[in-house]
């Protein structure tokens, strides 16, 4: 039976740096499709770099940005979600685990 924990926490730690890195990749493609002729620092929202966005482009201003930046962004707003899910949901069932098996 320790085997199914061990597969279920490789496969959630694996699933959560697959999110990880698709994050980052999209906030640094998002960054790469701001508007022509807008200084590189009007892209960020300064208020929100304080808060609880994981990723550098999902900061970004709309505005700022070009249609694909746009959609680029929306993708990694959900990912964002997705992973933000993936580790709540995924860390209540490894704390589950290890009361099981403490």
């Amino acid at each position: 039976m320790m085997y199914v924990a061990c597969g279920i926490v490789t496969i959630w730690i694996a699933g959560y740096l697959y999110l990880l890195f698709r994050g980052i990749n999209l906030g640094r493609v998002i960054l790469n499709n701001g508007v022509p002729g807008k200084p590189y620092r009007e892209l960020f929202y300064l208020s929100h770099l304080v808060g609880l966005r994981m990723y550098l482009g999902t900061n970004s201003d709309p505005d700022c940005l070009n249609e694909l930046g746009q959609e680029l962004q929306k993708k990694a707003i959900w990912n964002e979600r997705i992973a933000a899910l993936w580790l709540a949901g995924g860390g209540s069932l490894l704390l589950y685990l290890a009361y099981l098996y403490a």
